[in-house]
């Protein structure tokens, strides 16, 4: 696309939905039901694509987490030194003033922020999509570090790192959105209703191919720009592969007979896995893929918030030191009693108040989250037009997910030495 430019031009230049037009292939107009539960044909040019992403998985994940934890430190930074790159001139651009604006007073535009319970749950799902949360990733990395880690100090590092590179790629959003505003002589509103699935298909693509400096810079920001896409996508795959890997090889003594064993080392796992997914993707790539994709991704917002609930509920409620059912006024010490460790904290009323937050606050707040954008959906008759029946496609997905986690927690578990090394350099037991 960067390379081969039409007439001096982006091939994009000239038609702004050239990425799901000509690339993707979709079927814009047809949004019916019938329509929907059709793929269409695959489109060769992003299965191809498809297929290589995963291979570069593969290649990621293939050496188990010290083989990730080097990988991380070029995928990590990498999209970071493109947003600030996209960020340097994106400010500059005519009418990026006015996006900064809209971005600095966007609260003020809200009649009831704080009680705007949708914004809220739209916030939660960012949150739980950026950090990863929901997925199981964090425990899986988590098995891999030294007991005596500081816990706190890591997840306010993880925790406030994510907001501002969030809050960053706010301002290159905007000042993006006030640009196109600028060009094509609409207000920066009627510029924001075009956000989500189009931002990254349409809105960033055609502010690429009009910048400034000819086709030299647009080809060089046009790199820049799905570079970070490219390894963004790939931080979440490869560390969704390895939270179901960690998962299997904790247990493969329980699922893999001894006899077997041999023939299914951690290579082969993680490579099994990575074409279970592949295979799962080929409907995301077909002529309706990208509405498949769209769909997908409202309804994990709240399943992953869904996730997060039942985790509360169990470490708060179910989780005690002995293992049995504790009486109710025992629950709050014993809980504080395992957090201090955890290394969470060493002060008795901290541990204690953070035992009551997780017995009783955060699992209210992730329901209210969960409640909230499915009464949003039913208010507003369904989700982005899409016939009711279509969404049925998130509830299968998130079902069969369900199922294998019940399935997975009748396995009995054995535990299983690990021998990779841990992110901290030192050999401990796998035991997420």
């Amino acid at each position: 696309l960067v390379s081969g430019p039409v007439d001096g031009k982006l091939p994009w230049a000239d038609n702004a939905l050239f990425l799901l037009t000509d690339v993707s292939k979709s079927q814009l107009s047809d949004f019916s039901a019938a329509g929907l539960a059709t793929p269409g044909p695959l489109v060769s040019g992003i299965t191809g694509g498809l297929f290589v992403a995963w291979l570069f998985t593969f290649l990621c994940v293939m050496g188990g987490p010290k083989w990730v934890s080097r990988v991380v430190y070029v995928t990590m930074p990498l999209p970071v030194i493109c947003l600030i790159v996209l960020l340097g001139r994106s400010v500059t651009l005519p009418g990026a003033s006015d996006g900064l604006s809209r971005y600095a007073t966007g609260l003020l535009t809200i009649e009831n922020p704080l009680g705007d319970w949708h914004m809220w749950a739209d916030a939660m799902g960012q949150i739980f999509f950026s950090l990863t949360l929901g997925f199981g990733v964090m425990p899986a990395y988590g098995s891999y570090n030294d007991k005596k880690n500081n816990v706190v100090r890591n997840t306010l590092i993880i925790a406030i790192s994510n907001s501002l590179i969030s809050i960053l790629a706010g301002f290159c959003v905007f000042a993006a959105y006030g640009y196109l505003a600028n060009l094509s002589g609409q207000t920066v509103e009627e510029v924001i209703s075009l956000s989500g699935l189009t931002t990254a298909f349409i809105v960033f693509p055609a502010i690429i191919a009009t910048l400034p400096g000819g086709l030299a810079a647009q080809q060089f920001f046009a790199v820049v720009f799905f570079i970070m896409l490219f390894t963004l996508g790939l931080d979440s795959a490869f560390s969704i592969v390895e939270a179901v890997s960690t998962c299997l090889n904790d247990n493969r003594k329980a699922l893999i007979p001894e006899s077997l064993d041999k023939y299914f080392p951690r290579q082969v796992t993680s490579g099994l896995l990575c074409l279970f997914f592949f295979l799962l993707g080929l409907p995301y790539v077909t002529t309706n893929g990208l509405w498949y994709l769209d769909i997908m991704d409202h309804c994990m917002t709240w399943m992953l918030m869904f996730n997060g609930f039942c985790t509360v509920v169990m470490a708060g409620w179910f989780w005690t030191s002995t293992g049995k059912t504790l009486p109710f006024k025992d629950q709050i010490p014993d809980l504080a009693t395992l957090l201090k460790k955890l290394t969470v904290t060493d002060d008795n009323k901290l541990a204690t108040a953070y035992a009551y937050h997780l017995k009783f606050i955060l699992p209210i707040l992730m329901l209210l989250g969960v409640i909230s954008t499915y009464a949003f959906d039913a208010s507003a008759g369904g989700y982005g037009g899409y016939p009711t029946e279509t969404l049925f496609l998130g509830w299968a997905f998130y079902i069969f997910f369900v199922f294998v986690m019940i399935v997975m927690a009748f396995v009995p578990y054995k535990p299983n030495v690990d021998p990779d090394v841990s992110f901290s350099g030192t050999k401990v037991v796998n035991a997420s």
